[in-house]
């Protein structure tokens, strides 16, 4: 690993079932694991994906250009973030996801965020720093993530993405 590199957590989780006496016993299983871009490993030859080719979707690009007072939107990076101080949205290419819908449902899911700012609904939980995992960190990506699922509804990608939206909103539902 190159010295100065930064790793990123990677969440996994899945419900693990036990069948027992005709009685299904559920468990969560959660791991967390620290990951490093492939750029950032000396002495591995890996031959990596070529870049998705996805097209733009019309129904999400209109309700992107249509939203009033948005926040500036920069593609770039591998993670995708929103920065309230200088009410900026910073997300991967959209030929980096392996279809379109993620790249808009994880757009739609900034842009939620971008709602809290103090020019728009001045959302205390979008406002304030707050630690991870604390109860308004949990609040705002709730927010963020239900918001995420009404505009898919809207945009008609719904259903390509209703699988990762319901796993991230019961992740932060059980840390509330």
């Amino acid at each position: 690993i190159k010295k100065g590199s930064k790793s990123l957590e990677v969440i996994y989780w899945k419900t693990l079932e036990f069948e027992n006496d005709e009685k299904v016993t559920r468990i969560p299983f959660l791991r967390y694991y620290n990951v490093f871009n492939i750029e950032c490993i000396d002495g591995i030859k890996l031959k990596l994906p070529t870049k998705y080719v996805n097209d733009p979707i019309d129904q999400c690009e209109t309700i992107i250009s249509e939203m009033s007072s948005k926040p500036i939107i920069e593609h770039g990076g591998d993670k995708p973030y929103y920065n309230w101080k200088e009410d900026k949205i910073k997300v991967p290419q959209r030929d980096n996801f392996i279809l379109s819908d993620e790249y808009y449902a994880t757009l739609f899911h900034e842009l939620a965020h971008s709602t809290g700012h103090e020019s728009r609904l001045n959302r205390e939980t979008c406002m304030k720093p707050s630690p991870y995992g604390s109860r308004d960190y949990c609040k705002e990506e709730l927010v963020a993530e239900i918001a995420t699922c009404f505009l898919c509804g809207e945009a008609g990608i719904a259903n390509n993405v209703v699988d990762n939206s319901s796993a991230y909103i019961q992740f932060w539902l059980e840390r509330l």
